[in-house]
């Protein structure tokens, strides 16, 4: 039924009195129809002769007068019938004309003299606070499952981090390109555990549009990454009535993205899409460097020459090839990192593969491994359309 029939609260009185209050708003005169609809169903109800007397908004005095219709008084947008003790629908006969009963009352409606505009006011304004009561929690639920999940996600990322873990030895990587031996010497010192989670603390600006028109908003962050094959992202966005919250995320196949305004309204809610597993997997490997031991050719990574500076990492994640081709200067050190990503950051809105990349602005040492501290990356990287909409810092790092 529509929400006028949900609306009706019917209260049984002393003697032969008793009432039903239908509270209508004008939008939802259209769910008369379905009161009429009910008429064999349920006989109490009021019969369709006087429904469009309602419609037109107040029901014929005359009538009411001469009992030719059920005793029907207000306004549009409160209608109060009083029907008989035995379910039948009154006449004036057993009851003043323009009166009807309220919470156990009398109170005069007389058509020719309506309530007061405010009682209406008073009316609606509490039909609409019980419902954004209904709406915030309702939305609270949702969000208390989100954040379940993102917790739960963490967790199984958390796992894979290994009990006894090999240490490196700069001889693991004899046999690759030279940029890729160069690069994995710098970043791991020698005999470091080789772990391949890590837990990130930033903050930084994130950026919202695209390089012709956009803004930059505060951000702040907390992120398990485990790649190829997961992570959780977690973040604070914005300041004000612009605060923006939620998590991005990639574990097995199920990747999302979801984010609410001020904790209740959801402004990004989308997940189970192939196509953003497919992008999340790009994220993934992109942030790669932040963890070089999951870059080791022992986690089943190859790597491919590119350039006297430069190598490619080619990650298989489900039978699918996705690759990074890292940038570093002579002691090792990343500049900067480029991949196809699967992304629908274009103006037409459609997913395709398109360069992502960052580049790598300070570098910091962390319990034997010397990662990105701070950095700028974005969409369309190395074209003029390149937005770098993500720019971090590190605060802290830890391998697990």
């Amino acid at each position: 039924m529509g929400s006028y029939l949900r609306e009706v609260q019917c209260a049984a009185k002393p003697a032969e009195l008793a009432f039903c209050k239908l509270v209508a708003s004008e939008q939802h005169f259209h769910d008369l129809d379905e009161v009429q609809s009910r008429q064999v169903d349920d006989p109490g109800l009021p019969g369709p002769e006087w429904l469009d007397q309602i419609r037109r908004g107040r029901p014929n005095l005359q009538d009411l007068r001469d009992g030719a219709l059920p005793q029907v008084v207000g306004s549009p947008v409160s209608l109060y019938v009083l029907p008989s003790h035995q379910g039948g629908w009154k006449s004036d006969g057993g009851l003043q004309r323009g009166t009807a009963v309220r919470g156990g009352d009398t109170t005069d409606l007389d058509p020719d003299h309506p309530r007061p505009f405010g009682s209406h006011l008073r009316t609606i304004g509490t039909a609409l606070a019980g419902v954004a009561i209904t709406a915030l929690a309702g939305a609270q639920l949702v969000r208390t499952a989100d954040e379940r999940q993102a917790v739960a996600a963490w967790v199984a990322l958390a796992r894979r981090a290994g009990q006894q873990p090999t240490r490196f030895d700069p001889a693991m990587v004899a046999g690759l390109p030279e940029p890729a031996q160069r690069y994995l010497r710098h970043a791991i010192t020698p005999g470091t555990p080789l772990r391949t989670v890590a837990v990130i603390e930033m903050a930084g600006r994130f950026g919202l549009g695209d390089k012709n028109d956009h803004r930059f908003w505060p951000m702040r962050a907390r992120q398990i990454l485990a790649p190829p094959f997961g992570f959780v992202w977690i973040p604070h966005i914005g300041s004000g009535l612009m605060r923006m919250s939620g998590s991005d995320g990639l574990v097995g196949h199920e990747a999302w993205t979801r984010f609410w305004l001020l904790g209740t309204v959801p402004l990004v809610r989308a997940a189970g899409t192939p196509d953003l597993a497919r992008s999340a997997v790009g994220r993934t490997i992109g942030e790669a460097l932040w963890v070089p031991a999951s870059l080791m050719p022992a986690n089943g990574i190859s790597w491919e020459p590119v350039g006297t500076d430069s190598a490619r990492a080619v990650f298989e994640v489900r039978g699918e090839r996705h690759a990074i081709e890292l940038t570093v200067n002579d002691h090792g050190r990343p500049l900067s990192i480029v991949l196809q990503r699967w992304s629908s950051a274009n103006p037409e809105g459609i997913f395709r593969w398109q360069p992502f990349g960052a580049t790598i602005e300070a570098v910091g040492t962390f319990s034997g491994y010397t990662v990105p501290t701070r950095l700028s990356g974005g969409n369309h990287f190395g074209t003029a359309d390149y937005f770098p909409f993500f720019q971090a810092e590190v605060l802290s790092i830890e391998h697990l």
